[in-house]
């Protein structure tokens, strides 16, 4: 439990910099990122990882580091992991709601990013079908998130490949 803590601890902190500071632009931030990223946790093999909030801060924390020092290609694998274990634990939907559309948004983005463009199209469609899985009511912040963010990324996927009659 101890070492549950200290990852979410890990995890928040670095996603805090992120969010305050954005992309690692000079080296005074990127050394910020370095000193998390370099935490033995973030170090050790990821078939290490037993647990399902591990195996997400994990992922997540590396996703952003990667994006955030300029790595979109390498991103992608752990956004992928993240949208992966979301899937194979149903119950993370009802739960965690907000995380798990942050995971398959945050996917949306970098395989817009990278050109996925056929993978992103199946992401969006399982974004915009979570009311669908879920059992009680979607309440109307997420419902209002999952519409702009999804319709934003397919008209950023439509300029990004010049394909501007299709995003009217």
């Amino acid at each position: 439990l101890l070492a549950l803590s200290e990852h979410k601890y890990l995890a928040n902190r670095f996603h805090f910099l992120i969010m305050q500071e954005g992309a690692a632009r000079d080296e005074e931030k990127k050394a910020r990122l370095d000193e998390i990223i370099a935490h033995p946790f973030f170090q050790q093999k990821e078939e290490g990882l037993k647990y399902f909030r591990e195996k997400r801060f994990y992922y997540n924390t590396w996703a952003f580091y990667l994006r955030a020092t300029g790595k979109s290609e390498k991103s992608y694998y752990y956004r992928k992991k993240v949208a992966e274990i979301a899937r194979q634990h149903p119950r993370y939907l009802q739960e965690e709601l907000a995380t798990y559309f942050a995971a398959l948004n945050n996917l949306a983005t970098v395989e817009i990013e990278t050109g996925r463009y056929d993978e992103f199209l199946e992401t969006n469609a399982r974004l915009r079908n979570i009311p669908e899985q879920l059992k009680s009511g979607l309440p109307e912040d997420i419902r209002l998130r999952i519409f702009t963010r999804s319709w934003t990324h397919e008209l950023r996927m439509y300029v990004q490949r010049g394909m501007f009659e299709e995003g009217v």
